[in-house]
């Protein structure tokens, strides 16, 4: 039997170029491709070729063998969300929190990323604002897509308002597997780095709970601040003790930034700056306190990239502050902004080694045969002022 491009692909060779959306598995009409992890943890489609009738949808849908043209932004704004509890409970500046308050107000649904009951990271929805709040703070993890893309195509034919936010790759995914825009489709895609392995983020927990029970993940608390990347990791326990580590110290972290346990897809990136053809593009408007100080009290600021006449068009809805930014000069301070950037020299040989030895030991050995990349960052943008700065801050936790 002839077999389309896309499962010639996945039968001859582990296929590194894909990024894990799982189009292809929600478009399958025979359900024949699982979502299974490979030994690094990374999510691959797997085909039943007993169950493939070669139909070529898997094919249709896939993002990487059907990349979109990058489209030019709109416009370009810094936003805070008026709300300042909701804004010190985000990430950044409280933008996704306005977005899908609007939606659930117009009876709609929204999909996020949240933890599951194990510390995973999973896609879902909710339809009320208690809701969504399982869906605020940025999760450095790759979720389970937890076939979301079947879901926003059935609340759309009943004609209910959607907002799905993602990575790029995701709302590429869905993009891809719908085929057409829809107009109560609201699509926001998270500025993105690169995604760490599950596997990786699995280990790292355990190494550092050692043996007790997680009952909340943090990635991005502002009770050190927000200014200057000083937002730090915090993980509590059963037993009230909680870890606490600022992100230019934090392993994890330093390993995602310097691209040592991100998914291999994400160094050559198809999906983001424009690629997607998401309505919006939001993050984190690093560099606020030099760019436009006005927007900047140390509470977060979101950077938001409007890409579509739909997009622009919602901005007066929302309760939000908004002002124009310069995307051009937020790219020097915010990397998941800029363009993709190479895999770890030691890539390969921390990922053979991934079951040899506890993940932070395993983590501090690769990362500590290089310069930090947040110091050479920070010393780049913003001098060795900077450095000394977060010595500081370290020197009060």
């Amino acid at each position: 039997m002839r077999r389309n491009d896309l499962v010639s692909s996945l039968m001859s060779s582990h296929d590194t170029e894909c990024c894990g959306c799982a189009a292809c598995h929600d478009a399958c009409p025979k359900h024949c491709i699982s979502m299974m992890p490979d030994n690094d943890g990374f999510l691959y489609p797997i085909v039943d070729l007993s169950a493939c009738v070669d139909c070529g949808q898997c094919d249709k849908v896939c993002p990487i063998r059907h990349p979109y043209m990058e489209e030019k932004p709109i416009t370009t704004l810094a936003v805070i969300n008026r709300d300042e509890t909701i804004r010190l409970q985000s990430s950044s500046g409280g933008f996704f929190h306005a977005l899908a308050e609007l939606v659930i107000q117009k009876s709609g649904v929204v999909f996020g990323a949240r933890f599951d009951e194990r510390w995973n990271v999973r896609i879902d929805c909710a339809d009320t604002i208690e809701g969504i709040e399982k869906f605020m703070g940025a999760k450095y993890v790759q979720a389970d897509l937890n076939e979301a893309y079947g879901k926003v195509k059935r609340y759309l034919h009943d004609d209910r308002w959607v907002l799905f936010t993602g990575l790029p790759c995701q709302v590429s995914g869905l993009n891809h597997f719908l085929s057409h825009d829809y107009d109560k489709l609201i699509t926001a895609e998270c500025v993105c780095h690169s995604v760490p392995s599950p596997k990786v983020w699995n280990g790292y927990v355990e190494a550092i709970a050692k043996g007790r029970n997680v009952t909340n993940v943090n990635f991005r608390n502002k009770g050190t601040g927000w200014r200057h990347y000083a937002y730090q990791m915090v993980v509590d326990f059963e037993n009230g003790q909680s870890f606490k580590a600022l992100s230019s110290s934090n392993l994890y972290m330093k390993g995602l930034i310097q691209n040592l346990t991100t998914r291999p897809s994400c160094s050559e990136c198809i999906a983001k700056n424009g690629r997607s053809h998401a309505d919006f593009s939001m993050g984190d408007y690093w560099g606020a306190w030099d760019l436009q100080h006005e927007m900047d009290d140390d509470k977060g600021t979101s950077i938001v990239v409007v890409h579509t006449q739909k997009a622009l068009d919602i901005i007066p809805k929302l309760k939000v502050k908004a002002e124009q930014a310069d995307l051009e000069k937020a790219q020097k301070y915010n990397l998941g902004l800029a363009e993709p950037t190479p895999l770890h020299k030691s890539y390969g040989k921390f990922f053979h080694d991934l079951d040899k030895r506890p993940m932070d030991r395993l983590l501090s050995r690769y990362l500590n045969e290089q310069k930090p990349v947040f110091k050479s960052f920070a010393r780049r943008i913003f001098g060795n002022g900077a450095i000394q700065m977060v010595k500081k801050v370290i020197g009060r936790l």
